[in-house]
């Protein structure tokens, strides 16, 4: 039995129709809005974040230094290993295990 077919007038299919309809029509409202929004700002709200980045420390008012992000990118990466290093050691170790006495269970009742 098909979940859906093409020309079916059963309640789940017509529900299952009008749900979509909506969502379709959510999404178009959606787009139309965002279109809107990106049309009212003309795209300089990425110009502008891009400027208004903090100076990378070099004293050039906010023009990104390529040679200072990997640096700061290379040691992320150094604290990443180490904090990797950390986790296989202790992975590595024996883990004990302790069993305690459970007490006796009851039987389910009957």
């Amino acid at each position: 039995m098909q979940d859906t077919c093409a020309a079916c007038a059963c309640p789940r299919c017509a529900a299952a129709e009008k749900t979509h309809r909506r969502t379709n029509a959510l999404l178009c409202v959606m787009a139309a809005m965002l279109l809107a929004l990106l049309l009212r700002d003309g795209g300089g709200a990425a110009e502008s974040a891009a400027i208004a980045r903090p100076p990378s420390g070099n004293g050039s008012g906010g023009i990104p230094n390529p040679a200072d992000d990997r640096a700061r990118m290379l040691q992320a990466f150094e604290r990443l290993n180490q904090a990797c290093d950390a986790i296989r050691a202790r992975l590595e170790k024996p883990l004990t295990v302790e069993v305690a006495k459970m007490p006796a269970a009851k039987p389910a009742h009957e």
